[in-house]
Formats: structure tokens, sequence, C-alpha cells
């Protein structure tokens, strides 16, 4: 059961084999704690392969996925914390930047990091709370999210090797997944891919989306909105240009694609971000 509080909300849960299903994307910081089993846990272009105390932290709007390394069940313990909530800390505590730790892709705490141990016990107590609702429990909560984050600030001096998946299969995968990153804007057909790697569409087809949990053209399209995203807060560029510059053929089929991931159209999306910018 999810837990909504402001800025942010929480779940832990025990599951069974499970897929995630939804967004691959969203605004929101996510921060992942597995008490229990093993997960591989695919972020931009990379599949890392967790076990029993891990954690991990995901910035604002990358491409992720996670999924089954195995048949047996697994806990884990998840904290969604919108980017406003920044805003509150940086307003208490001007002095501290968590800049650097979110301009991080991915931030993964092994149990052979010194902060692994605080970082659960953090998570465990976020839980508790959560649970039991005390009085104040929101704020104690919010108290318990900057400890996490100056945890897994901290632990970036730690780090160790990150637990990658580097199978042949898996390397070719991130090798054509940074491809289509760099190029989103000249991507005209899956042919011409498999051509450039030297492989087959059933192969790219397949293995894409055993690797990553979603398909190459799920992927694109979402690579490329969350690059019109950046575009459309510059306010330099017109809806065509933009559409044009991420690799779609009309502004039809951009604001199409782009209206079913962002829940919202293009030129709504603008408008937001300039009566923000405005209040």
């Amino acid at each position: 059961m999810k837990n909504i509080m402001k800025y942010m909300s929480f779940a832990a849960e025990k599951r069974d084999k499970h897929i995630m299903v939804y967004n691959e994307a969203h605004p929101d910081i996510e921060l992942y704690y597995l008490k229990e089993g093993e997960r591989l846990y695919f972020v931009e272009n990379r599949t890392y392969h967790l076990t029993a105390g891990c954690s991990i932290l995901i910035s604002s709007n990358r491409i992720h996925k996670t999924a089954s390394a195995g048949e047996q069940c697994h806990e884990r313990m998840l904290l969604e914390v919108h980017p406003d909530f920044l805003g509150t800390l940086s307003t208490a505590y001007p002095q501290i930047s968590f800049d650097y730790l979110l301009s991080q892709t991915a931030v993964i705490v092994t149990p052979d990091n010194p902060y692994c141990g605080a970082i659960a016990s953090i998570f465990e107590e976020i839980d508790r709370l959560t649970k039991e609702k005390p009085f104040g429990y929101e704020e104690e909560v919010h108290c318990n999210v900057f400890k996490l984050l100056l945890n897994f600030h901290r632990s970036l001096g730690n780090a160790v090797d990150e637990p990658v998946v580097l199978s042949p299969k898996h390397q070719k995968i991130y090798e054509i997944a940074e491809y289509l990153s760099a190029n989103m804007g000249e991507i005209d057909s899956l042919d011409s891919l498999c051509a450039l790697f030297f492989i087959s569409k059933y192969y790219l087809c397949h293995s894409f989306k055993e690797v990553t949990g979603m398909s190459v053209m799920a992927f694109l399209n979402m690579t490329r909105v969350l690059r019109a995203v950046v575009l459309l807060r510059e306010d330099n560029m017109t809806i065509a240009q933009i559409a044009r510059t991420v690799g779609f053929g009309t502004v039809a089929h951009f604001t199409d694609v782009f209206k079913r991931i962002e829940q919202i159209t293009p030129y709504e999306y603008r408008r937001r971000v300039k009566q923000k910018g405005e209040k």
C-alpha cells in the first residue's frame, strides 16, 4: 500500500516475480531499498543486478525499469520524492546542495559500502512511521528523507564497482541504447539500426525487450520526449522545431506520443512552465 504525503510517497511490500508496468520515467526522484531477494534494474543504458541490502537512487526523468532476477519473491521499499521537496531543503539549509548527487544517472549503494547500514535503517524508520502514523509523522518522514539524501551523497566517496550486468548480449544492447540516445533525431527505421549493428531485427527486438524491459520504439520515444521536455523549458524553439529535432516527422505525431507519456500536450506543458516561472 502506497502512503501519500506532501512532496512524496512511500510503499513497502513483498512481491512475487514482477516487472514494472507504469511509466518508465517520471519527474520524481526515486529511492529504492531491496530488503530481500534479487532484482535487475535497468537505468538509461545499463542493467544493474541488485541483491538484498542494496539501495539505489534514480534522479528525475531517467528511463528505468525493474525486472525479476529469478523466480523468488522479493521485498522492497520505494520512496518517490517530488523535486519541489529540494526547494524546501534549500530554504532550510542553503549551505547544502544535492546538485552533484542528482546529476548522477543512478547512485547504487551495495552492502560493502559503509553507508549501506545507515540507509537501510532510515528506510526501516520511514516504514515504521508511515505504518504507525504518530503525531507529526509526515514532518519526521521529511527529516528522514533529508538524512537519506545526505547518506546517498556521502556514499559516493566510498563507492565500489557498480553491479552492472556485463554479458555479451547486455553489452550489445547498451551500445544500441547509447546510440539511440545520442542520435534520436536521425533514427528512421529498425532496419537501418540493425544494419548499423550487424544484427537481425528479431535479435534486436527480442534482446532489447529482454534487457531493458521495453521495446526499441518505447525506449526511443521516451528518450525523445525527455529531450523535448528540456527544449520546451528553454523556450527558444517552436513546437515544430522541437518535434523535428528529437526525430518526429510531424507535430501531430509528436503531440500524440508526448501526451501519451507525459499526460499533457507539449503546448500545455510549455504554458504551465511559463506560468510557474511568472509566479
